[in-house]
């Protein structure tokens, strides 16, 4: 049975959580409340809101450096989208799937006070995908990929699969990143 929007947020949350956590808790990442619809009401009158932008948040202070660190929204299904769609698309083509995915998750990073943004999405029967800034400290694979799109993406995106991401980045990488990050950019 293929899992929609809110059966995917909860899935993802419990391997986020499990990853996390070394495997010791499926239980420190859970769905955003209305998938980040307060934030979103609140960010529409120039007002942020910590903790709850996006659809994934932290339930406790163990998860906090993550969700300080990526703001994450997940998506689920889109079959007849492809990442292609931002590469070979007219310049005067109207704005990609992708692209509004990226709008909606640099948004949700700018009114959260995270440093970076992250998008989780899955496609019926295929593996999950890890979108995100090209962040240098995030080991590069022969399963990653990297491209910049001119106009429709800036900065570089890289895509790897979730579990890619899951073996390669450690929870110690993000909260180290997070206090030199925070530091270098004044969050």
């Amino acid at each position: 049975m293929s899992k929609k929007g809110p059966a995917w947020e909860r899935e993802f949350a419990v391997d986020l959580s499990k990853w996390w956590t070394g495997g010791e808790s499926d239980q420190e990442f859970w769905r955003t409340s209305g998938s980040g619809a307060r934030a979103t009401t609140r960010g529409k009158k120039g007002l942020k809101t910590k903790a709850h932008n996006g659809d994934i948040l932290s339930v406790d202070e163990v998860g906090k450096p993550f969700t300080d660190y990526f703001c994450i929204e997940t998506k689920r299904g889109y079959q007849k989208d492809t990442i292609q769609d931002l590469l070979d698309c007219a310049s005067n083509a109207k704005t990609q799937v992708y692209q509004e995915w990226i709008n909606k998750a640099k948004k949700c990073c700018d009114n959260s006070g995270s440093v970076s943004w992250m998008i989780v999405f899955r496609r019926n029967r295929r593996e999950p995908i890890v979108m995100m800034e090209d962040l240098e400290w995030i080991p590069k694979t022969s399963k990653s990929m990297t491209f910049h799109c001119f106009e429709r993406c800036s900065p570089t995106i890289r895509l790897m699969s979730l579990r890619e991401w899951f073996r390669l980045v450690k929870p110690e990488m993000i909260k180290f990143r997070l206090s030199i990050d925070r530091k270098s950019i004044g969050k």
